[in-house]
């Protein structure tokens, strides 16, 4: 047997079983041994029957003296009882709908039952129970527990799929256990020493049977250790990557960028005027920017990007704001048009299903200098329209038909010195004729194979010779260390900034992207006033409903978000589901690949065998229904879902920004790039299930104008900790304490959503390096940083070509992974 052996030749695995296996993603062997559990149960303490007392998890060592199936009087169900005796007495013991454990346990057994203590009118019992025959001889006293897998040590659990037992899971993972000896460690010595690492083969023996919560520790820290390390590793090769190219020297234009920012109709808060001046500095060297813009909802990042844009243009290059919707990047170009209306500025946007280009008039700029100077337009609340109408401004836009073929000329030939686009920027017809900054907002929503070409594409434009910042004779340098890129002169590339409104905490920021410089606007600006935000309890839903129907009759609109349902009609908190039950030591997200590349297999991790997909669509249409037909009959209430057109989308969004609609049903779809200025109420169903930091992605789509505005929480969730949390949420409006909030109680999948660490039960995506986040959290602070030094270390002391087995896993993470 080895890694590649087909769980379907282990013992007791029939084609039922292995059918069931693999909708977990288990199709080998290799797959098995790298499927860790999520929690364990303690039942190490073996108590005499004497001194069992109610509610606790023990493990109980005896001799059976009867046992025997019969039928309930109630409901005729079988039930199996049976009375287990030590030396300090007997206790009764009964299971459920297993009448085969009359075959399997006999009179006379010597065995142990693990589970968790009841007591009724006739004393104390344990009620369906683990079980396990004793392995020892009968000289061997039962309390010592040698050997056993289910009972009377850490027991682990493991996220099962229908028809599979927990029982089952671990029979199979101790036939193939062995294996673990075999797996080729891939870590330097030096590297294992200094950060007092256990070798891999015992990591994986420990996270499946730990003998101990040292054991168990230590496997742990090693198994999350490989995957931070990897990351870190990645990052700093990047990074001296990115110190071996050499990007365009965009000078900065002080006294037009202050210029510019003299004429905004609004301040700019401190931090804005930080982060501009960090990437203003940064994009002035002629080492390629990598830096990431986080600031929180509404803080005013589009102004900055704007700043660094308009230095581009200064500097004769083209700059590039790229979104992951169309609806966010029309929002982008809305705001650049208003913020460049002035200027001699060419901006253009360029979607799947959009394409415009706005070019003001000279007496069109005169005017806006104009309107400007006397502060009577702010563009928080103009529409575009309405602040080039003021300006007489020339608005081209036609039909994608006519326009799409000229502005990709455009764009080609250098004369679109702004453009602003979605995926559709990167096909292959659009190549820019001398690219100088690429800014791309809400990054991890892009796919890792559109992430790998926005990084070519902007290496490609910024070969072009003309205009060159470097003096003749000095494009081609000394090749990269460390072997990366070696045998090449030094690449040319674009200056990068990504843009999040999600936000992370500095530390935790810095610790992660090893490759990243980081800014973060964390004020929003001066006279927003803050959103009033309300948990709604279920009997005050009827009067939530009226003050609704209340602030539509002033003229407001309103956005009711909704969760995504389970096909089979289920929802689950990310809070509530999987960890009742037992002593929970570890949660674990999922399985890690180990090994050489050889172990990897295609079909892991598992791709929605877990749990039913969800079904957005289901959940809106629903909530439509309720509200159109029966609590807002008298109101205009539309719909939203991810499964309509593109087309279907934007004409509701048109008709709502409009006020043609009264109230918007959606899911997540609106959480970025919809400004509805006349909007002033935000309503959330099932508001448990999203993290602290969607919530406050979707409190952000209010409160844009000068209305007061509302959040309104609605949840069925009767837990404790659902409303703790929701508790929270409500005094807080800081979306960087949120972050750390949602760290501390729900982990990095579920507050950076999918692509950061889809869990089981979630569907799989090809986002982010994250996503490889299957043991280690991003609360692993200790664990990160020493992830981090060794990487450095190892790529600043040593040639990495040295290790090959490092380089082989690194390359295997790499075909899944692309971290930027």
């Amino acid at each position: 047997m080895d890694f590649l052996t087909p769980v379907s030749k282990l013992t007791k695995v029939g084609k039922t079983t292995a059918t069931r296996l693999k909708r977990l993603g288990i199709i080998t062997a290799g797959d098995l041994l790298r499927y860790f559990p999520f929690r364990y149960e303690d039942f190490r303490r073996i108590v005499p029957i004497k001194d069992l007392r109610e509610g606790e998890s023990v493990t109980v060592a005896g001799s059976l003296e009867l046992i025997a199936n019969r039928r309930s009087f109630r409901n005729r169900k079988i039930v199996t009882e049976a009375l287990v005796s030590d030396a300090t007495g007997s206790l009764r013991v009964v299971w459920f709908n297993q009448p085969f454990l009359t075959k399997n346990l006999h009179p006379g057994d010597r065995a142990y039952l693990s589970g968790t203590v009841k007591n009724d009118m006739l004393g104390a019992q344990l009620v369906s129970p683990a079980y396990e025959k004793a392995k020892t001889s009968p000289s061997v006293p039962l309390p010592s527990g040698e050997g056993t897998v289910h009972t009377a040590r850490l027991v682990p659990l493991y996220p099962l799929t229908g028809g599979l037992t927990q029982k089952q899971v671990r029979f199979l993972v101790q036939q193939i256990l062995p294996l673990a000896k075999a797996i080729p460690e891939w870590l330097p010595s030096e590297v294992l020493e200094t950060n007092d690492l256990v070798p891999l083969s015992d990591a994986i023996r420990g996270i499946h049977f730990p003998e101990d919560e040292a054991d168990l520790k230590k496997s742990t820290e090693r198994l999350k250790f490989d995957e931070l390390f990897l990351i870190q590793l990645q990052a700093e090769l990047n990074r001296q990557d990115r110190l071996s190219q050499q990007a365009p020297t965009l000078v900065f234009k002080e006294t037009e960028i202050k210029s510019f920012v003299a004429r905004l109709p609004f301040t700019l808060t401190k931090t804005q005027k930080i982060a501009a001046w960090e990437i203003l500095q940064n994009i002035a060297t002629p080492t390629p920017m990598n830096r990431l813009l986080s600031g929180d909802v509404g803080s005013g990042k589009t102004v900055v990007a704007a700043m660094a844009l308009y230095n581009a243009v200064l500097n004769g290059y083209q700059g590039v704001l790229m979104a992951p919707t169309e609806i966010l990047a029309a929002q982008h170009y809305a705001s650049l048009t208003k913020l460049f209306a002035w200027l001699p500025v060419t901006v253009g946007l360029l979607t799947a299903n959009q394409a415009a280009t706005v070019i003001p008039t000279e007496s069109a700029r005169v005017e806006v200098s104009r309107c400007l100077d006397r502060q009577s337009l702010d563009p928080r609340v103009a529409t575009v329209k309405g602040f080039l109408d003021s300006a007489s401004a020339s608005l081209e836009m036609t039909s994608v038909k006519n326009k799409k073929a000229g502005l990709v000329k455009n764009i080609n030939s250098g004369s679109l010195q702004i453009v602003i686009g979605t995926h559709a920027l990167l096909s292959e017809n659009v190549q820019f004729k001398n690219l100088g900054l690429v800014i791309v907002d809400e990054q991890h929503r892009f796919g890792v194979e559109q992430r790998k070409q926005i990084k070519e594409k902007t290496l490609k434009a910024a070969s072009d010779p003309s205009p060159s910042p470097l003096p003749r004779g000095e494009e081609n340098v000394s090749p990269s260390p460390h072997g990366r890129g070696q045998g090449e002169g030094s690449k040319r590339a674009a200056h990068f900034l990504s843009m999040t409104a999600t936000p992370i905490p500095r530390s935790l920021a810095l610790m992660i992207y090893g490759d990243l410089d980081i800014s973060i606007i964390n004020e929003l600006p001066p006279g927003r006033k803050k959103i009033i935000t309300r948990l709604v309890e279920p009997a005050k839903r009827e009067k939530a409903y009226e003050f609704i129907r209340a602030q539509v009759k002033e003229g407001r609109q309103v956005f009711v978000v909704c969760p995504l349902i389970e096909s089979n009609g289920e929802t689950k908190s990310p809070l509530e589901g999987g960890i009742a039950g037992g002593v929970s030591l570890l949660r674990v997200r999922s399985p890690q690949p180990i090994g050489d590349a050889t172990v990897l297999h295609p079909h892991y991790p598992p791709r929605g065998g877990i749990a039913k997909s969800p079904d957005d669509k289901k959940s809106v249409l629903s909530e439509y229904e309720k509200l159109s037909k029966t609590i807002f009959s008298d109101l205009k209430v539309g719909f939203l879902h991810g499964k309509l057109k593109p087309s279907e989308k934007d004409e509701t969004m048109e008709k709502f920004k409009k006020g043609e609609i009264d109230i918007l049903v959606s899911t997540s779809v609106i959480e970025v790039g919809v400004d509805i200025p006349n909007a002033s109420v935000m309503m959330i169903e099932g508001a448990d299930r999203f993290g602290l930091a969607q919530l406050h992605q979707f409190r952000g789509r209010v409160g844009r104008s000068s209305h007061q505005s509302y959040c309104l929480l609605f949840t069925d969730s009767d837990s404790s900790r659902v409303n703790e949390r929701l508790k929270y949420f409500e005094m807080h409006h800081d979306g960087f304490k949120l972050a750390e909030k949602d760290l501390e109680m729900r982990g990095p999948g579920e507050v950076y959503g999918a692509a950061f660490a889809p869990g089981y039960g979630e569907p799989r995506t090809e986002q982010s390096g994250m996503q490889q986040l299957r043991l280690a959290k991003l609360t692993d602070r200790d664990i990160i940083k020493k992830a981090r030094e060794a990487a450095r270390d190892l790529v600043a002391t040593t040639d990495i070509y040295k290790y090959p087995k490092v380089l082989e896993k690194l390359q295997a993470w790499e075909q899944t992974i692309h971290l930027e």
